[in-house]
């Protein structure tokens, strides 16, 4: 793995709205293999999550969207549903001409990936989840707050450009709806559902999504004949590894990508 790739932005229009994508140059030449798509957090863009897409360099595509509504992928009308997102998802994936993609959510997009690989299951042949989201027994606004307030300490001072900046750009009105929204689903009864291999990847140090609710969704994810779930605690990191810790994320997209490529004919 390398830290020297190079990104570009793409746009595409899914329903009505401009779609700001992030690909790098195996993406952009359309070349067989396995393909990462990132899906970042509730108010964020793509950008935080770039430290981990450069550090799988040109090893594996990888591609990455601005949700609608989010980042440079706006305007639209009000907040969409979680299920709109998720289909927006899965259209931006077809729209761009992926095929079966390790699809790798991040917090309240890994909410995002769960309910689009439900409502299209052949979107994906693997998903990777950091720090999914929501915790059960938590799900009140008050409660979440609290718990970013406690991780926002053991983040990257770095980190904090993009918060406000994606934050700002996306508005409270958009981001309490999307919270709500989120508040409302249940991850924990969709991932014994699910048929493709899920690794969930948490930090130590994450109080939003703390080790112990991954390790809970690892289990459930392989109860009821569900797939192949593998859990991976980031020694030190806290809920933003895509930002924190790229190595250590990065390591785990490449170890399903070849563990989902050798089961290939």
């Amino acid at each position: 793995m390398s830290d020297g790739a190079e990104l570009h932005t793409v746009w595409d229009v899914v329903g009505a709205v401009r779609v700001r994508g992030r690909v790098n140059d195996r993406a952009l030449a359309s070349e067989h293999g396995p393909h990462a798509v990132f899906v970042h957090g509730l108010g964020m863009a793509t950008n935080y999550l770039e430290p981990t897409m450069c550090a799988l360099g040109n090893e594996i595509a990888v591609s990455a969207l601005d949700l609608p509504g989010f980042g440079g992928s706006r305007p639209v009308n009000g907040h969409l549903s979680l299920a709109a997102l998720a289909d927006a998802l899965v259209e931006w994936i077809r729209v761009r001409g992926i095929v079966s993609p390790i699809v790798v959510g991040q917090s309240h997009g890994c909410q995002v990936v769960v309910e689009a690989v439900m409502r299209a299951p052949d979107v994906a042949s693997a998903i990777v989840l950091n720090a999914p989201t929501m915790l059960a027994g938590y799900r009140t606004i008050g409660a979440q707050l609290w718990r970013v307030a406690r991780d926002s300490v053991r983040e990257p001072l770095a980190i904090v450009p993009h918060v406000v900046r994606d934050y700002v750009r996306a508005g409270p009105v958009r981001i309490l709806a999307t919270l709500n929204d989120a508040l409302r689903d249940r991850i924990e009864d969709k991932l014994p559902q699910l048929r493709v291999p899920v690794t969930i990847v948490n930090g130590a140090r994450d109080s939003v999504s703390p080790p112990a609710w991954g390790e809970q969704l690892a289990r459930l994810a392989r109860s009821r004949g569900g797939a192949e779930a593998r859990y991976v605690v980031v020694p030190g990191a806290a809920h933003a590894v895509p930002f924190s810790h790229p190595q250590a994320l990065a390591a785990e997209i490449v170890a399903m990508a070849r563990g989902v490529h050798a089961e290939e004919p």
